[in-house]
């Protein structure tokens, strides 16, 4: 049985939810007898299980196969603005309770949630391990062995977004914290992230830390806006009052469509999603940002927040894992 069939199977089920073996083997193009081995096989291991589905059909009854979400979980570990914070997804991305701060080394932070759970360790298929930089992601999961994957959290965040979130094809999250940065997903692939916050977006903005002036990250960072327009109430605090100033609102709702404009003509995602700062814009401000980028360019996109909540990076982490188990199953 070839690793291709498996993670085809499995895609499938994952993304269209419960089927019988024929209508598996016709959409995935494997024949009768290979779906019987890989069906059979995926049993066996706990992945999928079998039953008489309650839909109604004329003849036969058809008995339908489905993905057991909660069969295995993966690790979701992120470094970001807040610290480490690692939990628990199922095989469709779900929580196992909130994200939580890692206390001590990775290692037995991760076995400390595992033990919390209750959950056995031997039903945990790997850990996802996303940062900022590529580079600390990876010593971060450099010693918890083969069964880690790293990767950069713009990117694994569009991609959770992508697979468990507005399940897109195509789509460009772009995250706004101490930074812009950005990634995407086209045609079902993850790609590269993009430095979209050294964008020059206004000629006479500030001074931005690449040496460069007028840069999206200058403007409209947490700290840029913060500098701003002093305000209590946290990140939701600051984006209702960046809403609430008349100028201010356009202008951000300006420069980061500018930018935008550029990423969606070139890239022609269904979606872009905005998250970190941006996940609590309020609906004013999103409905400016999209007006602003229908004024800059042509192509029909579906701008909103990220729906992955406040754990976006934990998620996003827990997809890279995710993305190990459907595209290269062992």
């Amino acid at each position: 049985m070839t690793k291709t069939a498996r993670g085809l199977v499995l895609r499938l089920l994952r993304d269209a939810g419960p089927m019988p073996r024929a209508e598996l083997a016709r959409r995935t193009g494997l024949s009768a007898t290979t779906m019987t081995k890989v069906v059979g096989q995926l049993i066996a291991d706990g992945c999928l299980a079998e039953g008489l589905s309650g839909a109604p059909r004329v003849g036969r009854p058809a008995t339908d196969v489905a993905l057991l979400p909660e069969a295995f979980w993966v690790v979701g570990v992120h470094a970001g603005a807040d610290g480490v914070r690692l939990g628990l997804r199922d095989l469709l991305g779900r929580a196992a309770g909130g994200a939580v701060p890692a206390c001590g080394p990775l290692i037995e932070a991760i076995h400390a949630l595992v033990a919390a759970s209750g959950m056995d360790p031997a039903r945990v298929l790997g850990v996802g391990v996303a940062a900022p930089d590529r580079r600390v992601a990876d010593a971060l999961g450099a010693p918890l062995g083969p069964g880690a994957v790293s990767g950069h959290d713009a990117c694994a965040m569009a991609l959770a977004e992508a697979r468990y979130g507005c399940r897109a094809r195509d789509l460009v999250y772009v995250h706004v914290d101490c930074g812009v940065s950005a990634g995407a997903v086209l045609d079902g692939r993850p790609f590269r992230p993009a430095d979209l916050g050294h964008l020059r977006v206004t000629e006479d903005g500030p001074p931005c830390v690449c040496g460069g002036t007028g840069c999206l990250a200058a403007v409209i960072s947490e700290p840029a806006l913060s500098a701003r327009l002093p305000c209590s109430g946290g990140r939701e605090g600051l984006m209702a009052a960046v809403a609430a100033d008349a100028v201010l609102g356009d202008q951000v709702a300006t420069w980061l469509a500018t930018a935008l404009a550029a990423a969606v003509t070139l890239l022609r995602p269904e979606h872009v999603r905005l998250g970190g700062l941006f996940r609590t814009a309020p609906d004013d401000l999103l409905d400016r940002i999209r007006a602003a980028l229908r004024e800059r360019t042509r192509e029909p996109v579906h701008l909103d927040r990220c729906g992955l909540g406040r754990d976006a990076g934990v998620a996003g982490a827990a997809a890279l894992a995710l993305d190990r188990f459907f595209y290269w199953p062992d």
